[in-house]
């Protein structure tokens, strides 16, 4: 509650009106109106920034034409702007302004004071991370809102505005949606309880949701059905096998995970007991049901920043819980209320605890931040204004995009081709000045599960669809099976449908769409196993391969996870990599990667290390090729294993898998 509670003057009345106001301009501006500006650059990230921007300013439907993690208002999490400027400065504009009804909504409960103090932690430390942002916006929303149960409603434009935050936040990044959905649930749940709201504003608190998702959906083109699709189509793939496909294990980081749910459980106890204390509320079952509530609020973050634990990651957990810890002191500091200092610094830990986890990754060059900030702020003030200002933008990405094109590799194909790359250099697409026509899942590391897998492959067999163009290279992140990573459905359909056409100058190859129709060759099983679980072993048995193999074989693994496998998957990640070791005909042994919902058609015969046997694996797909292939690419025998993360043994394979079943497929050809 306000640090006073003495009924206020007409001065002080006029004083606190001010003051809300410059907090409202302040926290839209250091938060969201003055994020960094990006243009285009080369590499992974950059690469499927750039392709999220195509697909923006190509007018793609999200969750259908462009599936991904990241929505229509992409921008707001990347920062890098496009020639439609639409969705940049509309999500801007109203991220911004929701953060200003959120930070007045906490001032109600906390004062002036508290409230600036709130601010500065997220300016100089929650926003640093995104996610971060949004999750602590997300808290701030339903605390606030729970607090004021017993007090008046919530203005409605400032209703309306948190709710379209919300929102937003969903259509931003699909994974929001862990904290966006519980958090619209309390605002609106608490707002139809007020026994001051009537009977018509209460109308228009339910159907300002449905109608904030269409108008938000509306300039990308998006209707009802999209939005559903978008939310429970094919992207929840992509969302849900993120834990399996893409966690880190850093042994030095380890350290992390306890102390976040210590200083979790311990801020959770605290909200918990003030909300009691205010709300004075005495069923034990409200006790349990807040407890629940927040501990998914605590869980969505640390999933978020621990799966991959890495410095691009870990950070978001960590300073979502020292944003946490600030908040609830804040709120409940009176209810809380300890008797003795050192409780107080008690209370402390989960700010301490946050802070150690995320501290050596946060940034130590203010000077550049604060330059960063200014410039995010004159470029989104000027493209306000008018069309000059938003030309300005447009004109710097040019001459951005022109730069960067110093680094990429030329393809020597017409300009204004239509043009795919796999795996991920998306940049070097547009660099050179052709028309990108990707397929749904524009990166290649990213199609985690069979139904992923069969979007890209019949992207390249729709001659409708497909561009007339397809560039390949040799690449794959976190020690995967040498390809084009792990798109090896797509790869075969693009071996059925595209030519060698020419090399880039830097190696890759160039693909073109056949001039005339032509049958594709159709793959046949040509050997099929189970491998051996033993039950105490961490690894299958080994699996000896036939001899003789033809040109073009491939190799699929399909897995049959247990419950135990599938419930850590969704609730934190597996904890173990998931392994194969391939010995050669020479003796030599070496261990891949392997991605269990997405281990389809990945090349064998001959195993692409270079873009030399990639062209020979993609022509042995339709005609016949003589290969000589040396001993230590001759692979003979396989095995599964599990990498455990800790010290001692893994445990055995069997409690994770009812099967692994092996299959080798090869072109039909004559």
């Amino acid at each position: 509650m306000p640090l006073t509670l003495r009924r206020p003057t007409t001065s002080q009345q006029w004083s606190t009106r001010l003051l809300d106001g410059l907090l409202f301009l302040a926290a839209a501006t250091a938060l969201i109106w003055s994020l960094p500006i990006r243009t285009p650059w080369i590499g992974l990230d950059p690469g499927w920034v750039e392709s999220l921007v195509q697909a923006t300013d190509a007018g793609r439907i999200y969750g259908s034409d462009v599936v991904f993690t990241f929505g229509p208002y992409h921008q707001l999490y990347t920062g890098q702007v496009s020639e439609n400027l639409n969705f940049f400065l509309l999500g801007r504009w109203l991220y911004g302004l929701g953060w200003g009804a959120a930070m007045l909504s906490l001032r109600r409960q906390i004062g002036h004071p508290l409230s600036w103090l709130m601010l500065l932690v997220l300016a100089f430390l929650t926003s640093q991370r995104l996610d971060a942002l949004f999750n602590s916006f997300c808290l701030i929303v339903s605390l606030t809102a729970l607090c004021r149960i017993r007090q008046d409603a919530l203005p409605l434009i400032s209703y309306l505005l948190q709710l379209s935050t919300l929102v937003l936040g969903v259509l931003i990044k699909l994974s929001f949606v862990a904290l966006a959905a519980p958090t619209i649930l309390v605002l609106v749940g608490t707002e139809l309880t007020h026994r001051q709201s009537y009977g018509f504003e209460k109308l228009i608190k339910v159907l300002a949701l449905p109608l904030i998702g269409i108008g938000l959906m509306a300039p990308a083109g998006m209707g009802i059905s999209d939005g559903w699709h978008y939310i429970t189509g094919p992207n929840k793939d992509i969302v849900s096998g993120y834990s399996e496909a893409m966690a880190l294990y850093r042994r030095r980081n380890d350290w992390q995970q306890l102390p976040y749910w210590l200083a979790s459980g311990f801020t959770i106890s605290l909200l918990v007991t003030g909300l009691k204390r205010r709300l004075q509320w005495r069923s034990p079952w409200w006790s349990a049901l807040m407890v629940s509530v927040s501990a998914i609020y605590f869980w969505s973050p640390f999933k978020a920043g621990m799966v991959r634990h890495d410095g691009g990651h870990f950070p978001m957990a960590g300073l979502f819980l020292l944003t946490a810890g600030v908040l609830t002191l804040m709120l409940f500091w009176r209810e809380l209320n300890p008797k003795r200092a050192w409780l107080w610094l008690l209370m402390l830990l989960p700010v301490v605890a946050g802070y150690s986890i995320s501290s050596k990754k946060l940034a130590s060059d203010w000077g550049y931040k604060l330059q960063e900030r200014n410039d995010g702020l004159r470029g989104f003030i000027g493209a306000s204004q008018g069309e000059a200002g938003r030309q300005a933008l447009r004109d710097r990405r040019q001459r951005d995009l022109k730069r960067v094109s110093g680094f990429t590799e030329s393809f020597n194909i017409p300009e204004g081709s239509s043009a795919d790359l796999l795996p991920w250099d998306t940049t070097d697409l547009v660099a050179n000045k052709l028309n990108y026509t990707p397929r749904p899942i524009p990166h290649s590391l990213n199609p985690y599960s069979a139904e992923l897998l069969e979007l890209n492959r019949a992207f390249f067999t729709d001659p409708e669809r497909r561009p007339q163009f397809v560039v390949l290279g040799v690449n794959s992140i976190d020690n995967r099976w040498p390809s084009t990573d792990i798109d090896g459905p797509a790869l075969t359909a693009i071996a059925n449908n595209y030519s060698y056409r020419n090399r880039g100058d830097r190696g890759s190859l160039v693909l073109e769409e056949q001039g005339t129709p032509r049958a594709s060759a159709k793959e046949t099983v040509i050997w099929q196993r189970d491998f051996s679980l033993s039950a105490n072993r961490p690894r299958t048995e080994l699996l000896e391969l036939p001899t003789d193999l033809p040109p073009g074989t491939s190799f699929s693994l399909k897995f049959e996870p247990t419950l135990r496998y599938k419930l850590l998957k969704t609730l934190y990640r597996p904890p173990f990599v998931t392994r194969l070791m391939v010995r050669y005909a020479d003796g030599y042994e070496e261990k891949y990667r392997l991605v269990p919902s997405a281990a389809e058609q990945m090349p064998l015969v001959p195993i692409p290390r270079n873009e030399d046997a990639l062209l020979q694996y993609i022509e042995a797909k339709t005609k016949p090729v003589e290969l000589t292939i040396s001993d230590r690419d001759t692979p003979v025998a396989m095995k599964v294993i599990l990498k455990w993360k800790a010290a001692g043994n893994a445990p055995p394979i069997s409690r994770y898998f009812k099967s692994i079943q092996i299959t080798l497929q090869a072109p039909k050809q004559g």
